[in-house]
């Protein structure tokens, strides 16, 4: 690849990047719109009238799901720090810029994922009542 190309590259890479004030993981997306569609935003649990038992299993889904949440948003961040020092150094490699790209999307996509699966296994403990109660108790903004 020419010398003119990759600096082209680049600069279309560095306008995107910075141009879309980066990409914002879902769980820190400052807009409910920026969360993944399939994961509701939020759940009035008041509504489901839970059990005690409910309660303390949701609890300790919901703390390891954050555990494993705050590490992929933090090697996230990282590599978003990494491709930052990269576009705005003297001489950027454009194949490490992308694959640090692949790696970050990489990692926004196991969050998702963590996401979803952490809704499904709360959603599994709900009854049968619970679950037709569940369309109402759910914002999706």
């Amino acid at each position: 690849m020419n010398k003119n190309i990759s600096s082209r590259v680049l600069a279309v890479a560095a306008s995107i990047m910075l141009g879309l004030g980066m990409y914002t993981a879902p769980s820190q997306a400052k807009d409910a719109s920026e969360k993944p569609a399939a994961v509701p935003s939020s759940i009035d649990w008041k509504m489901l009238k839970l059990s005690p038992d409910q309660i303390k299993k949701i609890n300790a889904l919901r703390i390891e799901f954050n555990k494993k949440a705050v590490r992929l948003k933090a090697d996230a961040q990282v590599k978003q720090l990494e491709i930052q020092n990269q576009l705005t150094s003297p001489a950027p490699n454009p194949n490490f810029v992308r694959k640090l790209l692949q790696e970050k999307l990489a990692l926004e996509g196991q969050l998702q994922k963590q996401s979803l699966d952490h809704f499904l296994a709360v959603r599994a403990l709900l009854t049968p009542t619970q679950l037709a109660i569940l369309p109402q108790a759910v914002s999706m903004k």
